[in-house]
């Protein structure tokens, strides 16, 4: 056995002949570029330590209009290399649908204006210095996902080329939509996207009955110019988050739920006079139709803005929370047919400032003779109005209102129907 001392001394002489050995080189560890600006056209094979691939390592190009980038950047999603997907800052322009695989855990980062560029005209106001630019026919989206665990972060989507404004749009900017048999789709996180000049902004699912498009997180997103900023098609499209929307440019509804839902809206800002419809609701089952909309403020300029639209009677239940217009434009606002109920919805809306007037609710009941129940709770509430001045002459039926701990300019108001 060694003792103490023969361990020492084994030590030292395997030790000694390594002390006057030059160390082998280690190749150097590949940074991220500086702003994420790009970098030469490179093999990823001449890289395979490398943490992080980009688009120019597939051939793209970027800031070319003539140069269609579609190939470079479909192999690039394509490639199973495991790595962090990084867009340098730069438009790259696109003519057929990015489709990426059904994967779990991909991750795709662009560039920031703090990350080293400069901001644009027309780029989000996250500072997006990354693009996909659509310069393809107006019948095909822009992106396709069919997977789960997608989290894609910066990269704007535009779907005609800024400078082009009577180019065609894109039909659909990000498709997240099931493929074959499974469980569906879903699990994704969108920390900051930018999406414009769209026919659709962003779409979950494509026909009804189809398997889950749930559990989609946004932590900022900015919709502008689309017919449709946010669409569902698909009843099982549930569970859906929002942390702050930004809608400008002309959009003919914000958020549609053609075919079911359910989402959760914490912040949301509505900066445009040309913006029809805050929510439109298609159509719901029992299991979801919970929408939540919570700090949202309406420029003062959308002066003809509805606010909740219901294409058919449903159970949808709708909860509004500090709603408020911004009040430094002195021309009136028309509230009539602001809110369009049918059936046994429920709407309750909840510490929010001059959001009711003249004839602002339509309602009607369904076939089995259930009729639409409207809550305000500490809003306040027009002083020459009583509650059947909000009821439009076009409502059909009757329907349960009743307000709780309102005001109005005069003083306390004493509107009470019971709400069943």
């Amino acid at each position: 056995m060694f003792n103490s001392k023969g361990i020492v001394i084994l030590l030292t002489a395997m030790l000694v002949p390594l002390a006057g050995r030059p160390a082998e080189p280690q190749p150097p560890h590949p940074a991220p570029p500086s702003g994420f600006i790009a970098q030469p056209s490179a093999s990823h094979a001449l890289h395979p330590d490398q943490p992080y691939v980009t688009p120019e390592m597939y051939g793209a190009v970027g800031n070319d209009i003539s140069t269609d980038d579609t190939e470079a950047i479909q192999r690039l999603f394509s490639e199973k290399h495991g790595k962090l997907i990084l867009f340098p800052g730069k438009d790259y322009h696109i003519s057929e649908t990015i489709t990426i695989p059904k994967r779990i855990g991909c991750h795709v980062m662009g560039a920031g204006f703090h990350s080293g560029g400069k901001i644009r005209r027309g780029h989000g106001l996250m500072g997006n210095l990354s693009r996909l630019v659509w310069i393809g026919s107006s019948d095909a989206p822009m992106v396709v996902y069919h997977g789960s665990g997608l989290i894609w972060n910066g990269v704007e989507l535009c779907g005609r080329p800024p400078e082009q404004e009577t180019a065609k749009k894109a039909k659909i900017g990000f498709l997240v939509a099931k493929s074959g048999k499974g469980i569906g789709t879903g699990k994704m996180w969108f920390p900051a996207l930018s999406i414009n000049n769209c026919e659709t902004g962003f779409q979950a699912g494509t026909h009804e009955r189809m398997h889950n498009c749930d559990n989609l997180i946004f932590g900022y997103l900015a919709l502008s110019n689309c017919t449709y900023g946010f669409r569902t098609r698909n009843h099982m499209a549930m569970d859906i988050h929002f942390s702050f929307v930004k809608a400008g440019g002309t959009m003919d509804t914000l958020f549609y739920f053609e075919r079911g839902g359910a989402m959760h809206v914490n912040g949301l800002g509505l900066h445009s006079a040309n913006i029809g419809t805050m929510l439109r609701i298609g159509w719901v089952g029992r299991n979801n139709g919970f929408f939540s909309l919570n700090n949202v403020k309406i420029d003062a300029v959308a002066r003809n803005l509805k606010l909740i639209d219901m294409e058919q009677p449903c159970p949808a239940v709708i909860t509004v929370t500090n709603l408020k217009r911004s009040w430094n434009d002195p021309r009136p606002t028309d509230f009539s047919r602001a809110y369009t109920l049918k059936g046994p919805a429920v709407l309750a809306i909840r510490d929010s400032r001059h959001i009711v007037g003249a004839q602002c609710f339509v309602t009607s009941p369904d076939a089995e003779g259930n009729v639409p129940n409207v809550l305000l709770d500490h809003c306040d509430l027009p002083a020459e109005l009583d509650s059947e001045d909000l009821h439009h002459p076009d409502s059909s039926g009757k329907w349960y209102f009743k307000t709780r701990d309102c005001y109005a300019e005069t003083g306390p108001n004493g509107w009470h129907r019971p709400l069943d």
